[in-house]
This record gives structure tokens, sequence and C-alpha cells, in this order.
């Protein structure tokens, strides 16, 4: 089979051309820009996005602590062998990968300050899924995520505009499964083409431009032929097994000479992942002129094998926290736990009651007990029940992990 032409033109963040324009609202502008914003991605199909979103902001329904500190560069965990599926394991280490682009006009701006915050305005474009969709999935509501956002941003000096600090920076943030492109049955050279695209997407997320035009060099010259049969048709299963052998032997020291990283995108280049996409816009230029003027976008992604979003999700934003709105030149791996890890901690047991001979007063023994799933005290000799979204996920402080990706 000729290697089929993958598209060499991936999107690179650029400020848009300043064109005056009467001024208008800012916030209708931002549901009309959903489309643009997510045309410019080039991850998801016209169908993905017919109608812009609703906007949903609401700076009074968010209440950040009193004890917020400001946020640390994250440090990942310590390596631990376990032989167990990453499905089978109650809380596995996973890498995410996490990759902040800036744009010139980023670059002018100082980095974000816990001591002096940007004030901006969010708008979400909701959960998006590319590629093969699986039964059972269902979409996680902006709602459950909103105070989940705004603490992430506050750590990391970005605060929730307000009467009295106007936006300087508009937020639009997007999550969702990017699955490999995987129809039933044999395929055809147009299924091919349409795999090798989607791997060419999924390494944009993952690594930037020049990660993604360099896999699709690899991929458009690729030999296929072992995975296609006799009658003309294509294997998947193999043209993913050639894919995977194709990306192994090419050597990525023109990206990075960090052969562990190239390693860890490319595992995720050809099999299912979750990603969570934050991009900020320059809020004067959109009021005023109308236009988008991208300031920086910030990408994580884990592979997804055996991990439940809705759980690993908050994880994702909390892990990309300090990476809001600072530059990195290479995606930086990540490895953590998949979900919020619980503790039980209980304190000394005091007796408040005891028996005497004289009185006969039945002895009742209390344990004060610190629920971490609620943040509750327990009545005397209970014990604190679990969050029922996290029951049965959660691991305990003996609990080891590997990596979901490689």
């Amino acid at each position: 089979m000729k290697p089929p032409t993958i598209p060499r033109t991936v999107p690179v963040l650029a400020d848009a051309p300043a064109r005056r324009r009467p001024v208008s609202a800012l916030c209708p502008l931002i549901s009309a820009l959903c489309l643009l914003f997510l045309s410019a991605l080039q991850l998801f199909s016209p169908s993905a996005f017919s109608a812009a979103p609703a906007f949903q902001f609401d700076a009074n329904a968010l209440s950040l602590p009193p004890d917020l500190k400001a946020v640390k560069k994250p440090v990942s965990d310590k390596w631990t062998l376990n032989l167990l599926p990453v499905g089978l394991q109650r809380n596995p280490k996973v890498d995410y990968a996490i990759f902040t682009e800036m744009t010139n006009a980023g670059r002018k701006l100082p980095e974000p300050s816990f001591a002096n915050p940007v004030y901006y305005l969010a708008h979400s474009i909701d959960q998006r899924d590319v590629g093969a969709i699986y039964g059972n999935t269902k979409d996680i509501p902006y709602q459950k995520l909103q105070q989940t956002f705004a603490i992430a941003f506050a750590s990391n000096g970005y605060r929730p505009c307000d009467a009295e600090h106007p936006p300087t920076q508009v937020f639009f943030f997007t999550w969702g499964m990017n699955n490999k492109f995987d129809p039933p049955g044999d395929w055809s050279e147009a299924d091919v083409r349409d795999a090798l695209k989607n791997c060419v997407a999924r390494a944009r997320i993952l690594g930037g431009p020049k990660f993604a035009i360099e896999v699709a060099q690899v991929l458009t010259e690729t030999d296929y032929t072992a995975a296609q049969k006799s009658d003309g048709t294509y294997d998947g299963e193999k043209v993913y097994l050639v894919i995977e052998a194709a990306l192994a032997a090419h050597n990525f020291d023109k990206f990075s000479t960090d052969a562990d990283l190239a390693d860890t995108l490319c595992y995720a280049v050809f099999n299912d992942c979750y990603y969570l996409l934050v991009t900020s816009l320059d809020a004067e230029t959109l009021e005023n002129y109308g236009q988008r003027k991208t300031l920086w976008t910030t990408r994580i992604v884990t592979v997804s094998q055996g991990l439940n979003f809705e759980m690993t999700l908050p994880i994702m934003i909390n892990n990309a926290s300090y990476y809001f709105g600072r530059e990195t030149k290479v995606p930086e791996i990540l490895l953590k736990r998949a979900y919020k890890r619980a503790e039980v901690n209980i304190g000394e047991a005091t007796v408040v009651e005891y028996m005497t001979a004289a009185t006969g007063t039945t002895t009742v023994a209390a344990t004060t007990t610190t629920a971490a799933f609620t943040g509750t005290t327990p009545t005397a000799g209970a014990v604190a029940a679990p969050n029922p979204a996290i029951s049965g996920t959660a691991a305990s402080a003996a609990a080891t992990g590997t990596t979901g990706m490689r």
C-alpha cells in the first residue's frame, strides 16, 4: 500500500490581527467564539459543535478556601512495581503529560502570582469526545468541576472576576475522551488514513505542533502492507501494531533528547486517552475588537485504560494547577495517583463512663474519629462511611501502582 497522505499543516497558536469594531458586550461574544475556538483546534467534527453552548459562569457560586496557599511545582511520586493491570488496582499510579504553549503576547505577560492575582472570566465548552465512543459512557457536567477549576486557578494566581476586578483574560476549557479510530470489521484505505489522522491529532494534544509534525512524517513514510489482507482490506489491529513499531523505531531527538519522554508520548499516540484543555484569550481584544488573541494553552493527557474518567478528571485539573499560564518547552511527565487518596484517622479511645460496684453504671468507650471522606466526626464508637463517589477505588496508605503510560 502506498503510504497515505497526512495533512502536514498542524495548527500553531497565533495572535489574531486586531481589527477595530464597535464595542459590544463581552459575554455574548464568548458563546459565539466557541465555534471558532473548536474549529481552530481541529480536534472535533463539525457536527460536534453545531451550536455554541450557553454562557455558564456564575461568580457568586464560587467560594475559595480561606486557607488556600500558592501552588508549588509538583513532583512525581516514586515509581513502584505492581503486576496487576491498571483496571484491577484500587488507586493506580499513572503518567500525566502536561504541556503549556504560549504566544508572543502571552510571553510578554508576567507569570501568574498568588500575591498579585490575574482576574479572569471562565467559559466551559463542556465535554467533547473524539474517536471511537464506547458504551456506558456519560458526559461529566461542568457544575461538578467548577469549584475544582476555581481552586486550581486561584492557587496559581488566577481569581474569578467580580464587580471590582474586571477580567483581563478569558478562559475556555474542555475535556473528554480522545480515543483511537477503530471501526468494526475490515478496514479500507480510507479507514487507515482516518486512523493515522486520529493519531496525529492526539500527538498534537500531547506534544504540540513540533511533535505532531514529526509523528505525521513517520506515519506517512511507513509501509502498511503487513496489515493488508489478500482481498485488499486491512486488519485494524495490525495497522496499530505497524504504527507502534514505526514510532518505537524512530529517533525523536529533534523533538527532545529525553528518550523516556518520547516513549511515553508515543505510547499515548496509539492508545485511548483522557484529555483536559484550557486556553486563555486576551479579554480586552475580545471585547473591543471581537477578535481572538490567544495568550496560552495548557493541555493535560493520560492514557485512559482501566481508569474512571469522572474520578480522575479532578486529579488532572489539580495536577495542572502549577502549569496554567507557565510555558513548558516540552511536555512535563508527572507520575501521580489516578484518584483522590482518602484516609480515616482514628484517635485515641477515651473512657467516658465506667462500672462501679456501688452504682452499677454501664461502661461506654468512645473513639474520636476523623472522617476524611466527609469532613464530619461520627458518633461514639462509629466508623466513618466512605463517600459513595470514592468508595471502592480509594487506596490505603500501603497501596502501590504502575504507570498508565510507558
